[in-house]
């Protein structure tokens, strides 16, 4: 075989290899859409493979802007799931021990560094308590990405920093939790902002709250 021949061959298979790659793109990229898929049956090398890794480099930036994260940014407490906790007026969600609110359900953030905000509110019969505050991408690939238990009261306000990864933004959708432990929270509202990097002075601040395994 002339070197010419050899030399066409190896051309014709990037080309080749290329062309599968973009066809499939719109594919592997449906996994990483803000329609919600179910991953039950991908296996979990999936992750680690090479196409899986160049397309979420190549979308990663995706959710930059996106108008459902823009929505609920601030406001996100009127999308979550109760499972025990109690649904209040103005999205409010009166949560006593052992019940949970979570959500809101699809949410896509690209990859970057975050605060989650959980602020607090009270009335006569719920005066306050312990809730572990989480933040996870869930899925197949799920993974935690913050937790952090909490003594909180009426008018309480704890903000929680959370990193987000480039192959975790792309393969599990964001879900923030409070889980009650101990008497009773109202969840007024919950929010996030991204933070390029986290100055001095904030740094300070939040190290008083977040415990050494989060910082």
């Amino acid at each position: 075989m002339s070197e010419r021949s050899l030399h066409a061959r190896r051309l014709y298979a990037a080309l080749l290899a290329a062309s599968v790659f973009y066809f499939c793109a719109p594919v592997v990229y449906a996994y990483f859409s803000e329609v919600t898929l179910s991953y039950a049956h991908v296996p979990r090398w999936f992750a680690r493979t090479v196409p899986a890794h160049v397309t979420a480099y190549v979308f990663s930036r995706y959710n930059v802007g996106s108008p459902i994260a823009a929505r609920l940014s601030w406001r996100a407490s009127c999308e979550l799931v109760d499972e025990g906790a109690t649904r209040r007026p103005g999205c409010a969600h009166e949560i006593r021990t052992g019940d949970v609110a979570y959500g809101p359900p699809g949410l896509k953030l690209a990859p970057g560094r975050y605060l989650a905000g959980f602020q607090f509110s009270g009335s006569r019969e719920c005066a306050g308590g312990t809730a572990d505050l989480l933040v996870a991408t869930i899925g197949r690939f799920g993974n935690l990405q913050a937790r952090y238990r909490a003594v909180i009261e009426p008018g309480a306000r704890i903000e929680v920093p959370f990193t987000l990864n480039m192959m975790d933004a792309a393969l599990g959708n964001v879900r923030f939790t409070v889980v009650g432990v101990s008497q009773c929270v109202v969840l007024f509202r919950l929010g996030w902002r991204e933070i390029p990097t986290v100055p001095a002075q904030a740094s300070a601040a939040i190290d008083t709250r977040i415990p050494d395994d989060l910082r």
